[in-house]
């Protein structure tokens, strides 16, 4: 499903690099649609992708001042047709280091299959598809729980948000 999402995100920054070259710059609503669109295009690819990738693209649109979660803009001024290009072109080349990091380093070393600790660092670095804090999910600690105490004192859940999304991987 990555390579669904790079084709998606390299068709995208062909169409506003062509836009640019061309002299026919969006206007900010053409912009806002334009993302707004793009965030409903990649929804079916995202529970698929390992969560790196869609970590990337998360940051990529933070960094364009556009929320995901509510697919709005964030900003009083809209980003400039350039930074969504350097977004678009930035997110395919992160992912394609991202896949090539991982297809690197699958291969346990022999100091890794002999002590745990390393192998369990190992697959740690592994496992893509794991869930961010802050981001997938948060955690609420509470108050007054030592590790010696019996029970469950806490007045909360647990878990102060777990995204949707994280429930379908």
């Amino acid at each position: 499903m990555a390579e669904a999402l790079k084709s998606i995100l390299r068709a995208k920054g062909d169409f506003v690099k062509t836009r640019i070259d061309s002299g026919q710059v969006p206007t900010p609503a053409q912009l806002a649609a334009f993302l707004s669109a793009l965030v409903t295009e990649l929804g079916p690819c995202i529970p698929h992708c390992p969560a790196e990738a869609v970590r990337l693209l998360k940051r990529g649109f933070a960094y364009v001042g556009w929320d995901v979660r509510t697919n709005r803009g964030v900003c009083k001024t809209p980003p400039t047709a350039e930074k969504v290009h350097e977004f678009l072109t930035k997110a395919v080349s992160k992912i394609e280091d991202f896949e090539a990091k991982i297809a690197q380093t699958v291969q346990p070393t022999p100091e890794e299959l002999e002590d745990l600790s390393m192998a369990c660092t190992k697959l740690w670095s592994l496992d893509y598809a794991r869930l961010a804090p802050g981001m997938d999910y948060m955690i609420d600690l509470q108050q007054g729980k030592k590790p010696y105490c019996q029970g469950d004192f806490a007045e909360g859940p647990l878990f102060k948000f777990v995204a949707p999304d994280v429930l379908e991987r």
